[in-house]
């Protein structure tokens, strides 16, 4: 009986040959990490001596692959593929593989080589007789976000390296080399402190070598030994300890093993993946082999590799990792290099500087998104191109743009490629990628000293796609503030006149299609799958003759006038991408980047037809066609610098000039920004939305189309920019109301502030407290930034009876008795059918006001993010939500007891404060801040009898007392404002609900009710820590557990 392996992997280590054959029909997966190829002298690794400090290696560049690495890493793809060829298949598909690199040029060069050796283009996938490559895309990680690569970047590991290099073994062990140590410095200007810094300086001097220049005399004492010795030492010192052996391999490792168990398991998706390529340095490799214990000290060559392989022999899963070392250097026969693109006459000899934006090229169907229900080629799998990938026409179509922009501007660029003359970035597609890497193989082909291989007129040039960082560049849909404004524009009553027109039209293509069409977007993308399945040559259906092309054609294009239909709209849609014109125009003209001359962006036909319509050039309406363009030219013409715009969507026999309103075809770019300030986004304006993102899992139910939204950059449950922008303007108007009284200097002893333990509510404070107390005259430390640190407090929330009391085990099971009363348990049965039905569409099991509490909190957020909600929620939200919502504030304070805990310590604080001011006994203070949440605001304001009219207190809200001495006697004075975003005025508060006790003595009596103390007793036999004042270092010396939260549903609600 065969046996099977679920729970572990068996490790299997075997030695290679570079070239084997060997065949592994059980071969089920391959994992390969290698390093890169030969390059030129990274500039981190100059030391301050070095006689070749100001070599350019031109046309590669600093720390870029020489043609010999290019030819290493070629090889080593096509020695993959002789190994694999039978595992792999021919054929390249975006399934087949997940390919990675680090985010440094050479690897990123590498990768792609290594793809072009082991991936060239067979039968119909070849779609340019003379160029035998295809584009293939691959992923990077910006280096502060990744592990797999970089995990010595890491903070935490820095901590951990500094203690170990300062620990006395490793610096007895330099010391033993102090005299070969200080030979070292004297002459190359190095301090050494560690192995590291002769790491460094060994890569240096052998790269340099490498290259064919000669090193200083002092080196033959030292080069290659004993700094080769030493630099040896530091991938010791790197994996000496498991925690370090973390953060060098741990990432990279648990990726090997999590994708080879979900092979085992089926888990592995797409399902017929059979190859991860990551592509990295010489650390990468030494750190692994130092993991798996198979490290013979050298320093690994370039194109060096581990190969995982998991086999599955007699229904075994085991894993064999395999490594293979390179000493030798390749070389290749000279062969005839292929024809250079000669230049045309262009308008260059004032030409500064270019931006280019393109749309991919002709690709297939995206799936499922642009196949319909009853689309009789919904099962087409377009092989071997792939559901939304480039076609062989697409590839031509590309790769014809690169030269026809090598041909317009092949003077301007000159006739080399080098690092710093170009900024490629793409979107994160698979089409889009490949398109860009087209058209830098049409634009740069290898010139003279940059060809590495004479059968292939190609060489690899790194790009990089648009991450979280930047995204919003190209991709408007990544933005919240789109989704609400898109959904605001769509719900106005011209917009709905205008989709009731083509009602008809839409119900006859719904009818015929499975789908719900009710609006322009819904047939934008039914467009874009009709058009790809008549371009692979199907025969479309009968029904789509009464509306292909024309009436489809029309409604998509209304789309695009649709999205681009507001100001804020086009901010979002263009805004950013130029806002980056913009800066980075700049910078050109202010002398900053001297070498860069151009930057490409692939993207789609939407971002072609956004920035024509912000630049009020889209009339008439059309569909950008595939490798549309338009082209953004910065010239300097008798000292003016200017904009020249073109567009190129094949209409023409050449791009056409566009001309701006309100300004000639040469645009001086002082006026076209200008012309651009209004569209322009603010640096928060894409997360113009809700004050804080949705706390999860509590407010996540399991239905929730957007439970696996991680609300970048912000996190769940956490302030928006939105939030912060109120909270600060909070602190400012408090500022105005107080200036006089506060004096305008900060001092300690003028304010206490405390905080819950929450990331949001702390933030608040802090905003707050900027907003009130900017530092002022010889308080500015930094001019740039008028801000200064004030220290604030907190409880952990097991111990914070202030302003978390609701979660004391006392009062917990008070509300659990409370719940389970036959007043409410009558008053929920009335309720009874709404519960069922919101537990149905959520998965939630609602059967208290609490559960639709948290729902509540949950589907607000989401709404003010300008998410679409659900169907479900019509007729139920909001009104009947929140009214349920609210009915929790009163059941949460239904008696006494429940209010004594709720906002008795914090009223008790606030009478022990005040009762300290007037006894004299804090002269000082002035203020008392409280950052908490709108359950604060609504018990303490039911407490006080003036909780009307009902609500759900906004972000922002707060209540205020006011402590006055009026003619010797003292008076407080409360003021509550529901509307956080409403300024305060100098002469009161002019909100919902104002109060004034005569007397303070009346004010204390009157709440001596509601006095906590023996409501939630601590554990000790001591004075409760709240009574008679209140001091935080007393608190924190004795605070006791008994207040710990018993259940987290009720630790989790406050907002």
């Amino acid at each position: 009986m065969a046996r099977k392996i679920t729970s572990k992997i068996v490790l299997v280590l075997a030695v290679h040959d570079l070239f084997g054959t060997e065949l592994y029909d059980h071969l089920v997966i391959l994992l390969a990490l290698f390093r890169h190829g030969e390059r030129t002298t990274d500039l981190r690794t100059i030391y301050p001596k070095d006689p070749h400090r100001n070599e350019t290696y031109y046309p590669y560049g600093h720390g870029e692959l020489t043609n010999e690495g290019k030819r290493r890493e070629f090889k080593l793809g096509k020695s993959f593929r002789e190994r694999y060829d039978n595992f792999l298949g021919k054929i390249y598909t975006p399934d087949l593989l997940e390919a990675f690199s680090s985010d440094v040029n050479r690897t990123k060069a590498s990768l792609q080589l290594v793809l072009a050796g082991l991936f060239p283009p067979v039968e119909e996938q070849i779609w340019e007789t003379g160029l035998n490559w295809q584009p293939i895309p691959f992923s990077t990680l910006p280096l502060d976000q990744d592990l797999i690569f970089w995990g010595t970047e890491c903070s935490e590991f820095q901590k951990l390296y500094s203690a170990l290099v300062q620990s006395p073994k490793v610096v007895r062990e330099l010391e033993q080399h102090a005299k070969i140590l200080e030979y070292i410095s004297e002459h190359s200007g190095v301090q050494v402190k560690s192995y590291m810094d002769l790491f460094f300086l060994y890569l240096c001097l052998e790269t340099e070598h490498q290259y064919g220049l000669a090193l200083p005399e002092w080196t033959k004492k030292v080069f290659p030994q004993p700094l080769k010795e030493f630099a040896i030492k530091s991938y010791g010192l790197l994996t000496s300890t498991t925690e370090l052996r973390r953060f060098t391999s741990g990432t990279l490792l648990k990726n090997v093993i999590h994708s080879s168990t979900g092979k085992i398991s089926g888990d592995l998706l797409p399902k017929n993946r059979k190859l991860f390529l990551y592509s990295g340095h010489e650390l990468n490799i030494a750190h692994m082999l130092h993991v798996l214990d198979v490290f013979d000290p050298h320093i690994p060559p370039y194109g060096s590799y581990i190969l995982f392989e998991l086999h599955k022999i007699d229904d075994v899963a085991g894993l064999k990792f395999n490594f293979s070392i390179l000493f030798i250097l390749w070389s290749l026969k000279s062969l005839l290099h292929g024809p250079e693109v000669q230049s045309a006459p262009a308008e260059e000899s004032s030409l500064l500087l270019v931006h280019v934006l393109f749309r991919h090229g002709n690709r297939t169907p995206n799936g499922p998104d642009e196949l319909y229900p009853k689309d009789p080629y919904r099962n087409e799998t377009y092989f071997p191109v792939g559901l939304g990938q480039l076609t062989n026409a697409g590839k031509q179509r590309e790769y014809s743009l690169g030269k026809a922009l090598r041909k317009r501007y092949n003077k301007f660029l000159g006739p080399y490629y080098y690092p710093e003359i170009v900024e490629s970035k793409s979107t994160d597609f698979d089409r889009t990628k490949m398109s860009l890497e087209l058209v830098l193989a049409g634009l740069f082909p290898p010139n003279k000293k940059q060809v590495w291989n004479r059968q292939l007129n190609w060489q690899p040039i790194p790009y990089n796609y648009l991450n979280s960082s930047n995204i919003m560049i190209l991709s408007s849909r990544n933005c919240p503030n789109y989704l609400k404004q898109y959904n605001l524009r769509i719900q106005s009553d011209e917009v709905q006149a205008e989709f009731n027109k083509y009602k008809e039209t839409f119900h006859y293509i719904s009818e015929n299609t499975g789908l719900n069409i009710t609006k322009f977007l819904d047939v934008l993308s039914l467009y874009f799958g009709l058009a790809c399945e008549e371009e692979w040559g199907f025969k479309l259906p009968e029904w789509t003759h009464k509306v292909w092309p024309q009436t489809i054609k029309e409604m998509a294009l209304k789309e695009y006038l649709l999205q681009t239909s507001t100001t804020n709209l086009r901010r979002i849609t263009s805004g950013y991408f130029i806002q980056k014109i913009i800066n980075d125009t700049i910078v050109k003209m202010n002398g900053g980047s001297p070498g860069k001359k151009m930057y490409l962006y692939s993207g789609h036909e939407l971002n072609i037809a956004h920035l024509l319509r912000l630049l009020e050039n889209f009339d008439p309406p059309q569909v950008p066609k595939y490798g549309a363009y338009v082209t953004l030219e910065i010239h300097k013409i008798n000292e003016t610098y200017g904009i020249k715009i073109y567009h190129e969507n094949y209409t023409a026999d050449k791009p056409q000039l566009l001309k701006l309103p309100d300004c000639d075809t040469f645009c001086p770019f002082d006026k076209f920004m200008t012309l651009m300030e209004k569209y322009i986004p603010s640096a928060d304006f894409c997360y113009q939305h809700g004050n804080r993102t949705v706390n999860g899992p509590e407010e996540l139910y399991p239905y929730d189309p957007y439970v696996n939204e991680t609300y970048f950059p912000f996190g769940l449950g956490q302030l928006t920019n939105a939030g912060k922008m109120k909270e600060y303007s909070i602190g400012k108007a408090l500022r105005r109301r107080y200036n006089t009284f506060l004096g305008p200097y900060y001092y300690p002893q003028i304010v206490d502030s405390l905080s819950t333990d929450y990331n949001r509510t702390k933030m608040s404070l802090e905003l707050v407290l900027a907003g009130l107390f900017p530092p002022h005259r010889e308080e500015i430390w930094n001019q740039e930034l008028l801000w200064q640190p004030i220290p604030y407090n907190y409880f952990p929330a097991s111990q914070d009876k202030i302003l978390l009391g609701v979660t004391c085990p006392h009062y917990l099971e008070l509300y659990d008795k409370q719940i389970e009363s036959e007043k409410i348990q009558a008053e929920l049965a009335t309720y009874k059918e709404t519960f069922q039905y919101i537990s149905r569409h959520t998965g939630l099991n609602v059967t208290k006001y609490l559960d639709v509490y948290n729902l509540f909190f949950g589907l607000a957020t989401e709404e003010e993010w300008g998410f679409k909600l659900p169907e479900w929620t019509r007729g139920y939200w909001p009104e009947a939500i929140v009214n349920l919502t609210i009915q929790e504030y009163f059941v949460s304070t239904a008696t006494t007891e429940l209010n004594q805990m709720a906002s008795g310590y914090f009223l008790q604080k606030v009478i022990s404060d005040t009762n300290s001011k007037i006894n004299g006994t804090n002269p000082g203070r002035k203020i008392y801040l409280y950052s908490a949440h709108e359950n604060n605001i609504a018990e303490l304001l039911i407490l006080l009898g003036i909780f009307e009219p009902l609500h759900i207190p906004d972000y922002g809200s707060y209540v205020i007392f006011e402590i006055h001495n009026i003619n010797n006697e003292y008076v407080v004075k409360s003021s509550h404002s529901q509307v956080g975003t409403t300024p305060l005025v100098a002469d009161g508060f002019k909100r919902p609900r104002r109060q004034e006790v005569p007397l303070w003595d009346e004010s204390l009596a009157a709440d001596k009710n509601h006095s906590p103390l023996s409501a939630c007793p601590t554990s000790s036999s001591e004075q409760d820590p709240y009574e008679g004042g209140f001091s935080v270092e007393r608190t924190y010396s004795r605070a006791t557990p008994s207040c710990r939260p018993r259940r987290l549903q009720r630790d989790s609600i406050h907002q």
